[in-house]
């Protein structure tokens, strides 16, 4: 069984939206558009997040909000800015507690 369902998320060209040919294989979807392009529904962009983690490294979350819309064009909330930042900052803590793999 296959349709159509709307998939759109944020990147630094502005927000993008397709249709997209979604698959059901039993209770399970298939989004092969979303797959290939990395991106979830309403979610952002590698490049975008990128831009998002350094402008909330830097700044307060509401003035990264304000330069993001001043030098890309691109709206979000300084709350989905966190989340971003936050997101990345973690997933760095958590590589670096990992111990190096000593040879045996």
């Amino acid at each position: 069984m296959r349709g159509f369902k709307k998939l759109s998320w944020h990147s630094t060209f502005g927000d993008i939206e397709v249709d997209e040919l979604q698959y059901r294989i039993g209770p399970r979807r298939q989004r092969p558009s979303a797959q290939s392009a990395e991106v979830h529904h309403r979610g952002c962009s590698r490049p975008l997040q990128r831009v998002v983690t350094d402008l909330g490294a830097d700044l307060a979350f509401a003035q990264a909000a304000g330069k993001l819309h001043e030098h890309y064009g691109v709206i979000l909330s300084p709350s989905t800015i966190r989340q971003v930042a936050e997101g990345h900052a973690s997933a760095l803590i958590g590589d670096a507690g990992a111990e190096p793999a000593w040879p045996t």
